[in-house]
C-alpha cells in the first residue's frame, strides 16, 4: 500500500471495553440480578399461595420485579444502574472531610465535640440541631496513591514508580493522506514498543495570561533599546486584554509510564525518554517532566481552573534562603 492511497478508515466500537454477553444479550451481572430476583419471587409465591390468592401475590410481585429489571437493565451516567446505586451509597456513607494523616486520624480531646460517624442517622442530626450543637462531619485520613516525588520526576506509588512525559497535540486533519498514514504508522510503532503499563491523560485548563504579562514586564529594564521595551510593554498589555476579553485554554497531554515496585527509578525515566523521542518524530513537542513539573501537573489535576505556576518545589524539598533574605 502506497502513502498516496486514500486514507484507510476502520470502525472501532465505542463500547469495546463492555462486559461480555453471556445469555440473551445480558451480561453475567444482569443475569445474576434477574436470577436472584426471580428466585426470591418464586420462594415468596410458594410460601404465600396456600393462604393468599395468586392474583394478590402477582400484584405484590410486580413492583419488586420492575425494580429488579430496572436495576439490571437501567443505566445512569454511562454505567449500569446497580453500579451507580452502589457508588451513590458508598459516597453517601463516606466521610466528608479528609485530612492528611499517615498514621490515622488522632483521637479528639475530651473537651471537643464527639465526631459523628458515617452511620449516624437523621434522628441524631435532628437531635444535635435541636440542642444547638453543630453536628461534626466524619473525618477520615486522606490516602493518596503517590507517596513521594523525586527531583528527577519519578513518582513512588502503590504499584511501583511512574515517570511522566508531556506532549503537544499534532494536527491530523490538515495533513495529506500520505502524512496521515505516516503518523498512524509511527504511532503504531510506539504503541507496539511499550512493555509496561502506560496511561494517557488529556486535559484542558485555563491559561494565566496575567502571569505571562508580569514575566514580560519584569524583563523590560534588561532590553537593549527603548523602542523594544515599548513594544514588550504593549505586548504585556495585549496579554492582559486577551485574558479580560477571552478565555484562552491550553490542552495538555501527559503520558505516565509505570514500572514495578522493585524496578529502579531510572527504568521509568528511560521509558519516558523513549516515548519523548518517538513522539518527537511525529511532530509533537515533548519533554520528560522533572520533579517540580510533575508537582505542577498533580496540583493542576486537583484544580484545573487555577494557575499553579511552573516548576514548583517537590513536597519534600528543603527551601533555603539567600543571605539577603530572598528565596532562591
Amino acid at each position: 500500500m502506497s502513502y498516496d492511497d486514500p486514507p484507510v478508515e476502520a470502525k472501532v466500537p465505542a463500547d469495546f471495553d463492555a462486559p461480555d454477553r453471556v445469555l440473551y444479550g445480558l451480561t453475567a451481572r444482569q443475569v445474576a440480578i434477574l436470577a436472584a430476583a426471580g428466585a426470591l419471587l418464586w420462594l415468596a409465591y410458594q410460601a404465600a399461595t396456600p393462604t393468599v390468592p395468586a392474583v394478590v401475590v402477582a400484584i405484590a410481585a410486580l413492583p419488586v420485579g420492575g425494580l429488579a429489571v430496572a436495576l439490571a437493565l437501567g443505566r445512569r451516567d454511562g454505567i449500569s444502574m446497580d453500579r451507580w446505586i452502589a457508588a451513590a451509597l458508598a459516597a453517601a456513607r463516606a466521610p466528608r472531610r479528609l485530612v492528611a494523616a499517615a498514621g490515622g486520624v488522632p483521637t479528639a480531646p475530651t473537651w471537643a465535640p464527639e465526631p459523628r460517624t458515617a452511620a449516624a442517622d437523621a434522628t441524631t442530626v435532628r437531635r444535635a440541631l435541636g440542642t444547638g450543637k453543630a453536628a461534626v462531619a466524619p473525618v477520615a485520613p486522606l490516602r493518596l496513591p503517590a507517596h513521594r516525588i523525586h527531583a528527577s520526576g519519578t513518582v513512588d506509588v502503590d504499584g511501583g514508580r511512574i515517570a511522566v512525559t508531556a506532549a503537544t497535540t499534532v494536527n491530523f486533519d490538515l495533513r495529506s493522506a500520505g502524512e496521515q498514514h505516516a503518523l498512524v504508522d509511527g504511532m503504531g510503532r510506539w504503541l507496539n514498543s511499550l512493555s509496561q503499563p502506560v496511561q494517557i491523560v488529556v486535559s484542558t485548563r485555563r491559561v494565566d495570561m496575567s502571569t505571562l504579562a508580569q514575566q514580560v514586564e519584569q524583563r523590560l529594564d534588561s532590553l537593549p533599546h527603548p523602542a523594544l521595551a515599548d513594544a514588550a510593554a504593549g505586548y504585556a498589555q495585549f496579554l492582559r486584554d486577551l485574558a479580560a476579553d477571552r478565555d484562552p485554554l491550553d490542552r495538555q497531554v501527559l503520558i505516565a509510564h509505570q514500572v514495578g515496585p522493585h524496578s529502579d527509578a531510572s527504568v521509568a525515566r528511560r521509558a519516558a525518554e523513549q516515548t519523548a523521542r518517538a513522539l518527537t518524530g511525529l511532530g509533537a513537542t515533548t519533554r520528560v517532566l522533572s520533579g517540580g513539573q510533575v508537582t505542577d501537573a498533580l496540583v493542576a489535576a486537583c484544580d484545573p481552573w487555577r494557575n499553579v505556576g511552573t516548576g514548583r518545589a517537590t513536597p519534600d524539598a528543603v527551601i533555603t534562603a539567600e543571605p539577603d533574605g530572598d528565596l532562591p
